[in-house]
């Protein structure tokens, strides 16, 4: 699995994938907002968008290209309920 190489941890796909969204959802920005936003971020070597139909897709890691698909709603629901360890 590729991963993501910062100061403080390793990111995986889906810690990147978590990173889009996080301070939206944590401000209390809605679903259907996030969904209808189609905001991305990318730098040098990483890319990670949310797509038509609430997937959240990272798309390059270190360079190359990937396929790594999370479901939107999965993701702000764990997000909100603390379920999970937040970067």
């Amino acid at each position: 699995m590729l991963r993501l190489q910062t100061r403080w941890r390793t990111m995986s796909p889906k810690d990147l994938a978590i990173s889009l969204i996080k301070d939206y959802v944590l401000r209390g920005d809605s679903l259907d907002s996030l969904r209808r936003s189609y905001m991305g971020m990318g730098w040098t070597g990483y890319n990670v968008g949310i797509a038509n139909g609430g997937k959240i897709i990272v798309s390059e890691i270190e360079g190359k290209e990937c396929n790594y698909i999370f479901d939107l709603k999965t993701l702000f629901d764990e997000i909100k309920s603390g379920q999970m360890k937040l970067l």
